[in-house]
């Protein structure tokens, strides 16, 4: 309601600047009290985007009472759905990719979930985590990644990954997915280490990364975690603190 009402708000100003702007030059008091309206509506909306949206849009991967695998996993949050597949490549010490991203599927493989969240079944002697081998054994013990796949634009406020000991490292990119399905690398964090001693952390990105889709991967044989839930901001809360802001600077430029 309050959002609505500001935005009526908004328009009607906006429809009668020739009025609003002469009405606010001449009258001081008029200008400092549309500053404060708009400081205290970025402040409630800044709250909200980095906060209650943040919150509403918290997806935890973790299942108490079951062990599934799936080549596809669904999870919603809100109007937020999100895809999560299992995918395998190769990626030498320097972080060179050897083979292109592959996805898993098959009986028993795909995106493995229990008590700790998300991990890759590979194959059948594979693990249950997000791991990683050397690539010389690139045919058995491939480099693992989990594909995140959003209904909407994002922003990546963080990364919950549990599991963690000190050899663990995890990466981070954006992505793109062409029509043959292939995987293109983007913007990426690189080998993420968590605080010594702590086995679950929460990697922080505050929206650094943005887009629909993502792959959380590692590619160190010594790499073994497990991705405990992602939190995102809409697109739509970034734009409207923004413009928020440029209203306010507006404003304050009518003098």
């Amino acid at each position: 309601m309050f959002y609505n009402g500001f935005l009526s708000w908004f328009d009607y100003c906006f429809k009668h600047k020739n009025f609003v702007v002469p009405l606010i030059r001449s009258n001081p008091f008029m200008k400092q009290s549309i500053l404060f309206v708009l400081c205290l509506c970025q402040s409630v909306f800044s709250f909200n985007a980095s906060a209650t949206l943040m919150a509403d849009h918290y997806i935890p991967f973790w299942d108490d009472n079951n062990e599934t695998v799936a080549n596809e996993m669904m999870f919603t949050a809100g109007n937020l759905s999100l895809s999560v597949t299992a995918w395998t490549g190769n990626f030498d010490a320097s972080g060179n990719q050897i083979e292109g991203w592959s996805q898993v599927v098959g009986n028993d493989l795909g995106v493995f979930r229990d008590d700790s969240g998300l991990g890759v079944l590979s194959s059948l002697n594979d693990g249950n985590d997000l791991d990683a081998g050397s690539s010389s054994d690139f045919a058995s013990d491939p480099d693992e990644g989990l594909l995140f796949v959003f209904s909407n634009k994002v922003s990546i406020f963080d990364i919950f990954v549990g599991d963690l000991d000190s050899s663990d490292d995890i990466n981070f990119s954006e992505v793109s997915l062409s029509a043959l399905n292939d995987i293109t690398i983007g913007n990426s964090a690189i080998g993420l280490t968590g605080p010594q001693f702590e086995s679950e952390w929460p990697f922080e990105f505050n929206g650094s990364f943005s887009g629909s889709a993502f792959m959380v991967w590692v590619d160190d044989s010594r790499d073994d975690v497990e991705i405990l839930g992602v939190a995102t901001i809409p697109e739509p809360a970034t734009i409207f603190v923004i413009a928020l802001g440029l209203m306010m600077i507006g404003v304050r430029r009518i003098a």
